[in-house]
């Protein structure tokens, strides 16, 4: 397929940059809605259950990528590796929804007309 040493470089950079930057911007984004009261139609609980349904999802998808014992010079590897990436997302979504159920504010009562 590729350079063993290539494919591994470009795999772990991909797996740094989403631990560096995605997280904790996906974090953020859903944390900062959140404080903003938005969307309207959520609330605390709601978070929480988006939060325990993404550690699920986050927890199944690494611990299956982890055990796939992919060797660099298949294609699986890369299939490994795109699996980490979905696992990082999911992992970014939980990390955002924990920090909204901590800093969710409603948003004002509509005001009658």
């Amino acid at each position: 397929m590729f350079n063993e040493n290539i494919s591994m470089a470009v795999s772990h950079g991909f797996l740094l940059l989403g631990l560096i930057i995605a997280i904790p911007w996906i974090t953020f984004a859903i944390g900062r809605a959140a404080w903003n009261g938005k969307p309207k139609n959520f609330s605390r609980f709601n978070y929480w259950l988006v939060f325990v349904a993404a550690i699920g999802v986050f927890g199944f998808v690494f611990v299956y990528a982890q055990r796939m014992s992919a060797d660099v010079r298949t294609s699986q590897y890369v299939v490994q590796t795109l699996l980490m990436g979905v696992a990082e997302v999911f992992f970014g979504i939980a990390g955002g929804c924990l920090v909204a159920v901590i800093s969710y504010r409603p948003g004002p009562a509509a005001k009658p007309k």
